[in-house]
């Protein structure tokens, strides 16, 4: 009978679960999919990050418009003058967060 590994990443950390007959078996967290990995003990020929997909050629697209979403979103000091640049960031960080307030 075999296992079910699940992995997760929530909160800045790693997480796998095992599973047998659909009971958790084992738990494990750490802050890296290495991390992680390594307490799990198995498939240690394997690239870590593999396993975890964050090498995924998808993945990483994905982690790249994130990054670039938020470069966008900030800007230098010499910057604060530009009425555009700021109104850009209000709306699209500052008036979300005050909405959600409530």
């Amino acid at each position: 009978m075999g296992c079910l590994f699940v992995q997760r990443i929530a909160n800045y950390y790693c997480y796998i679960e095992i599973y047998r007959n659909n009971e958790c078996i084992a738990k494990y967290e750490g802050s890296t999919p290495t991390e992680v990995w390594k307490k799990v003990g198995v498939m240690k020929k394997i690239d870590r990050k593999m396993l975890y997909g964050v090498s995924h050629s998808i993945i990483i697209n994905e982690f790249q418009k994130y990054q670039q979403q938020f470069t966008i979103n900030t800007c230098m000091p010499e910057n604060w003058n530009n009425f555009e640049i700021m109104n850009k960031i209000f709306e699209d960080c500052l008036k979300k967060k005050l909405l959600h307030q409530d």
